[in-house]
């Protein structure tokens, strides 16, 4: 396979079907100018992204590029782990955390831009119960969250923060134990947010300054606060002044294991939601993936 050897593998349901088409025009189109061997392909079914991923890699394709959201991201970058194929990245989701927390257009010309010209950079990875994460991971309201919003059915900004406000209020707090060489932690929190990455998507920043490339994680811990009383302080989630909330602490480590009372229950990777047993570990690959930047 040649050095620019691109595979588009396209998740037809993050967006309407007639923009689908579009994008795929545009890729053909602005690819076809260039020295570069490119090809799109489509998912047809959960798990699809990692096997079309997995097969570039084998034959030696430069890039795999995710068009889609996280989820799509998710899968196609797993099976990228410890190659030498390169992660691109046209952002099609809701939230888009991980192209918004390394600056990649949201614009799809532009995005094909920088993808005739990257830069590449080679990022921590983690895992969590053997499952890869490439921005976050955790436990707690957030991750109830994703699982409710995978199940309501209509996508963007608004239908999340509807389930987001309604979570709060019947969230079923439970006991979180944290255990790390760097530090513990014993208490029922609100969220707890294993960070690679600056932030969950929309701008929502729970991770300021968070540096993919340095082999450690945040771990961001909320506790449970009043909403009404608290309600003027959300606007720091989106200026990146999160830190400065008082119910807000991070630590970092390269490691730990969160134990939970429940004997089963939701955790996420990168908004994905995932049912786990009562230990869940997690720990950084370092420089495991290469991404387009």
């Amino acid at each position: 396979m040649s050095e620019k050897s691109y595979r588009f593998i396209v998740n037809p349901v993050s967006g309407k079907w007639k923009q689908t088409k579009k994008i795929t025009a545009q890729i053909e189109k602005r690819f076809a100018a260039e020295s570069i061997h490119s090809e799109t392909v489509f998912t047809e079914k959960p798990g699809h992204a990692a096997e079309l991923a997995a097969d570039a890699a084998e034959k030696g394709y430069y890039a795999v590029i995710s068009v889609g959201g996280d989820g799509t991201l998710n899968e196609t970058a797993s099976s990228l782990v410890n190659s030498n194929t390169a992660l691109g990245v046209i952002p099609r989701g809701s939230g888009n955390g991980f192209a918004r927390s390394f600056n990649i257009p949201l614009k799809i010309k532009d995005t094909l831009e920088y993808l005739a010209s990257p830069k590449e950079k080679i990022i921590d990875v983690g895992q969590i119960n053997g499952r890869y994460f490439f921005g976050l991971a955790g436990v707690g309201i957030d991750a109830d969250v994703g699982a409710q919003f995978q199940e309501f059915g209509t996508r963007g900004g608004a239908p999340y923060f509807y389930i987001a406000v309604k979570a709060y209020f019947n969230f079923d707090f439970e006991e979180i134990e944290i255990i790390s060489k760097e530090k513990n932690y014993k208490g029922t929190p609100f969220i707890v947010t294993i960070a690679n990455t600056e932030q969950y998507g929309q701008g929502a920043l729970i991770n300021p300054g968070a540096d993919a490339e340095d082999g450690l994680f945040e771990v961001c811990i909320v506790e449970p606060f009043k909403l009404m009383r608290n309600i003027f302080q959300i606007p720091k989630l989106f200026i990146g002044n999160i830190d400065t909330f008082r119910y807000y602490s991070r630590f970092q480590t390269d490691s730990l294991k969160i134990i939970r009372s429940r004997e089963n229950g939701y955790f996420h990777t990168d908004g994905e939601p995932q049912i786990g047993g009562k230990e869940i570990n997690i720990r950084v690959l370092k420089k495991a993936l290469k991404v387009l930047v």
